[in-house]
Order: structure tokens, then sequence, then C-alpha cells
């Protein structure tokens, strides 16, 4: 099992994942660090095509300031190049903790 960790952008979707090869996404822990309530959305984008509202996960669900959001119940499974993307209302506020396992 690995981990990555991003900030989540704010403003504009921001890349905080990419597979290499094929990968399970396990989990995916968002932390609002900061002292603001903010929002997140999050959008499952495949390789080679431009994000879209057809492949969002999340749309601009609460984040209050020191919380914690965890996405633990489904898994994703990701082809070479799939990415996850993230957006939230604040800047430098929300860390995200993506953890995956090479399935091949």
């Amino acid at each position: 099992m690995a981990i990555t960790n991003a900030s989540v952008a704010s403003g504009t979707p921001g890349q905080i994942y990419v597979s290499t090869n094929q990968t399970a996404v396990t989990a995916i822990m968002f932390c609002n660090v900061g002292a603001l309530d903010t929002n997140l959305s999050v959008w499952m984008v495949p390789a080679g095509q431009a994000l879209a509202n057809s492949m969002q996960v999340l749309n601009a669900i609460d984040m209050p300031a020191g919380e914690t959001f965890s996405m633990d119940t489904e898994r994703f499974i990701l082809e070479d190049g799939d990415s996850i993307y993230a957006e939230t209302a604040n800047s430098n506020l929300v860390s995200a903790t993506v953890s995956y396992i090479p399935t091949n």
C-alpha cells in the first residue's frame, strides 16, 4: 500500500492523484487544516479526457474548519493516467491523502 499527499486548489480543480499503471484507491482523506470553513468538490477523470460535470463524485460538500472527510467506503480502480481532481472554495485549507495499491 502507498500514499500520496497534495494540497487542494481553490478556484479551479487541481489534480491530487494520477494513476501509474492500474491502481486501486482504497481511501482518500480530506483534512481542513485551516481556521475557515470551506467546501470540497471531487472528480474522477479518465486518462486523455477533459474534466466534466459527469465525472464529479462530490459536489461542494461542507468542510468546517478543523474537520476531516473520509472517502473509504467505495474502492476506485484507476487505469494508467486516470486522475483525481479536487477543488475548494478557499486556498491552502484542505490537504488530501490518497491511499492506493497497485493491482498488477
